[in-house]
Formats: C-alpha cells, sequence, structure tokens
C-alpha cells in the first residue's frame, strides 16, 4: 500500500474525535441517515432494526425480518425501507415503527 495513504486510512484527522457510541445485539451490517439527519436507523444479523436519535439513544426497536438486515434506505422523512435475509422488503413507518408493507422477493438477499 503506498505509504501515504496507508497513514490517511490509519490516523484519524485530528479535528474528528469520537462524540457518541451506540449498543447493538450484534454487528452492524447497514445504516442509514434520514433526510433531515435527525434519525439513525441501523440494521445488524439479528431479526432486528434500531432507531436512534442523533445522540443514538435508542428510540425504537424494529422487528419484522426473518433473519439479518442487509439494506437500509430512507424512502422520506416518514419512511424507512428494510431488505432482509429472509428475502422480504419491509415498509416502516418512522414515527410510530409500525411495519406498512411487506413485499416477498424471489431468492434470498434481495439487496444483492
Amino acid at each position: 500500500m503506498d505509504p501515504d495513504l496507508e497513514a490517511f486510512v490509519r490516523v484519524p484527522p485530528p479535528h474528528l474525535e469520537l462524540q457518541h457510541t451506540a449498543e447493538l445485539e450484534d454487528a452492524c451490517t447497514c445504516m442509514a441517515l434520514s433526510p433531515d439527519a435527525q434519525l439513525l436507523a441501523a440494521g445488524t444479523f439479528k431479526p432486528s432494526i434500531g432507531f436512534f436519535d442523533l445522540t443514538l439513544k435508542l428510540l425504537r426497536t424494529l422487528s419484522g425480518h426473518a433473519g439479518g438486515t442487509n439494506a437500509l434506505a430512507f424512502a422520506d422523512g416518514a419512511r424507512l425501507v428494510s431488505a432482509g435475509e429472509d428475502g422480504h422488503l419491509a415498509v416502516w413507518q418512522s414515527s410510530s415503527g409500525s411495519c406498512l408493507a411487506r413485499l416477498e422477493c424471489e431468492g434470498t438477499n434481495v439487496d444483492k
């Protein structure tokens, strides 16, 4: 690896510092930030999705996939779409955490 690139990758810039941390059930597989940058959704290998505020306080946990979550995307400020290992897409209401729709897709790992 190029020495200049290696130094850039391994040494964080001095103006960046860790502000908050969050506890997840398992390793994080995907994240999405809401369009207004007020909510963070995080998926793991477990069948749950965590919703956090900007201080990484857990606001709610969504359960809807039989396996882990492969991908997350906010459709707009009000809805989150998740792709699961179970071959389903789910559409969630951001404010309540309720599942609005589940779509079955061909095969598994629907984000691939």
